[in-house]
């Protein structure tokens, strides 16, 4: 183990997981994950992650702050949750990621960067302030999650999903509702 991998405190401590944790003030490259290997990046602080493996199974970033993540592979199961967090930017070039769920966060901006963005859906809090720029090439456009009308101030356990207007003039935003049985549907 190189000096820098000890300083950087990245373990891979379970089977499955590689933990980024307490990354202050610095880079780091992840670059040897393999297809089962979820990525969890907690804790850090001013630090810039990138993720370069061909292939990870999710990626997870919680209690980070001032940090941008930048995801330049392909994630399994097309989920990304960001947790209470602050300030932070995720970066998606090459992955086509369906499912971002963004939990208890302020000033979050995730930046997609491919095509495929048109298949994204955004799950979040009605506590989170979060900001979306998509360029795929031959446009680009930036949009704030504004939440219908009728959600509940700083609520943060009702949910609402955004989706993209295909040809980027916008976003919806729409309440999930939970039917009997849990089952999601929306509100439009």
């Amino acid at each position: 183990m190189s000096l820098e991998q000890m300083l950087l405190k990245r373990t891979q401590s379970r089977r499955g997981a590689i933990d980024v944790e307490r990354i202050n003030d610095c880079e780091m490259n992840v670059d040897d994950a393999n297809n089962t290997d979820a990525v969890f990046i907690r804790f850090c602080n001013d630090a810039l992650i990138t993720i370069t493996s061909p292939v990870v199974t999710k990626v997870i970033i919680e209690r980070c702050n001032k940090t941008h993540v930048r995801i330049q592979c392909d994630v399994l199961t097309g989920t990304v949750e960001v947790i209470r967090s602050s300030d932070c930017s995720i970066s998606f070039s090459r992955s086509s990621v369906k499912t971002i769920q963004v939990d208890s966060t302020t000033n979050t901006l995730l930046e997609i960067k491919h095509a495929s963005y048109r298949d994204t859906m955004i799950v979040s809090t009605h506590d989170c302030s979060l900001a979306l720029v998509v360029d795929d090439g031959t446009a680009h456009a930036r949009f704030n999650v504004v939440y219908p009308p009728d959600a509940e101030p700083n609520d943060n356990t009702q949910q609402f999903r955004t989706l993209f207007h295909g040809d980027l003039s916008g976003v919806i935003t729409e309440k999930i509702v939970r039917e009997g049985g849990g089952y999601a549907t929306t509100v439009s």
